[in-house]
């Protein structure tokens, strides 16, 4: 049945329930010849593309802002834990992905990919040049300095080669029911600071998102790594199908818009004016220590005190790498003690040092590594004769980990 100028998929039989094949209420849809309704409030899966070639040309209209999973779809297997790509600084505008074949399998949580049987597409060359001048995702007029971007590689159904767009890193400065203003995503970042981007009023709508951390088990800033919908957006907002448990300072990564398949392939940090120089092996990455003074930096710590290092550190990494340093102004001798821990329970590393002489010195520890076990945070804590008399301390991040 048609309606009014419009073939409505729901007339043709489609049942919209998100698990119900309704593939043949979309080719008898668009075999009509007029444009395709397909209405919002449903999302639908499909075991194929439609048929014909009106669904890959501008022929039929598709009108309305329902969902499609082509998730059924007969594409060969590909291991979800395979690796993620490489990124390689170029220069202070551009980064380079190191490698040739792109399976698309969308978002990349904790060292896997959500889809399995994906089509692969191959980049123009083996190492690809990605530009924050060229290559911004949502129609950005510019990147936003002091914040963390995602490359995807991007391919449409028929598409020879795939492409590559940039996409921030998001966090919640505040949740007011399913709106989330987006607060600053970059270093140092504890408090409530506003972020604006440069796309448009709606720019987002309808893309997928990636919520790396929520609350779970009354944790906040837990690790999630469910997926949702954006269903508004404006400079400074984005309102989700599903708010969940978001609250203030969850992170969350938006997937690019208007392509049949997406794959996350990499991050990279802009600082105030470049893009910053990294080291990437592929899950360990290395980059010029930023520094993390959050919580007392004097003193004795006899509790252990939450450290955040989001911000400094990708928003999908799973662990950290840091030298801790601190002073001695003291002329008395003895033990120094710190501890490192996953939760207010459990330590995981330390350092230990003993002061032998009555003149002012510091500490540097070697590098300490420490996962993260609900979230992205570890906890401090120090001990030892010294520990009172410790001045200016601080844990230098030199890289994290990212499988």
């Amino acid at each position: 049945m048609i309606t009014g100028s419009s073939a409505n998929v729901l007339d043709f039989g489609a049942i919209g329930d998100g698990s119900t094949d309704d593939l043949a209420a979309f080719n008898a849809a668009g075999a009509t010849g007029l444009p395709v309704y397909v209405p919002p409030e449903n999302s639908y899966s499909l075991s194929a593309k439609p048929s014909g070639s009106f669904w890959s040309t501008s022929s039929v209209t598709i009108a309305g802002a329902g969902r499609l999973d082509y998730s059924n779809v007969s594409y060969p297997f590909v291991n979800p834990s395979a690796p993620r790509n490489v990124v390689q600084y170029r220069n202070a505008g551009d980064i380079y992905i190191r490698d040739k074949y792109f399976p698309m399998g969308g978002f990349r949580f904790h060292g896997q990919y959500q889809k399995t049987n994906v089509p692969t597409f191959s980049s123009v060359s083996q190492q690809t040049t990605v530009s924050r001048t060229t290559d911004l995702a949502f129609g950005m007029s510019s990147d936003v300095k002091e914040n963390w971007y995602a490359v995807f590689a991007v391919a449409n159904d028929g598409d020879a080669n795939c492409t590559f767009e940039i996409v921030p890193f998001l966090r919640a400065d505040s949740v007011a029911t399913d709106t989330i203003t987006l607060r600053k995503a970059g270093e140092n970042v504890h408090t409530s600071t506003p972020q604006t981007y440069t796309w448009g009023a709606d720019a987002l709508n309808g893309a997928d998102i990636l919520v790396i951390t929520e609350t779970k088990d009354s944790r906040a800033n837990a690790f999630s790594g469910r997926t949702t919908t954006v269903t508004d957006s404006t400079t400074t907002t984005i309102t989700l199908d599903d708010i969940g448990a978001v609250a203030a300072a969850d992170w969350l990564l938006p997937a690019p818009l208007g392509y049949d398949h997406y794959r996350y392939c990499c991050s990279f940090y802009i600082d105030t004016s470049e893009v910053r120089n990294i080291a990437d092996s592929g899950r360990l990455v290395k980059t010029r220590g930023s520094y993390d003074q959050s919580g007392t930096n004097t003193g004795l710590v006899s509790s252990f005190e939450r450290r955040e290092p989001g911000g400094n550190i990708c928003p999908l990494a799973t662990a950290v790498y840091f030298r801790s340093t601190c002073q001695f102004s003291t002329a008395s001798t003895g033990n120094y003690n710190e501890s490192f821990a996953i939760d207010t329970a459990h330590d995981v590393s330390g350092a230990q040092w003993r002061k032998l002489y009555t003149s002012s010195d510091s500490f540097g520890s070697g590098e300490i590594y420490v996962p993260f076990s609900f979230g992205p945070q570890y906890y401090f804590k120090n001990s030892g004769t010294l520990a009172s008399a410790r001045s200016l301390g601080q844990q230098n991040l030199y890289g994290w980990l990212e499988p």
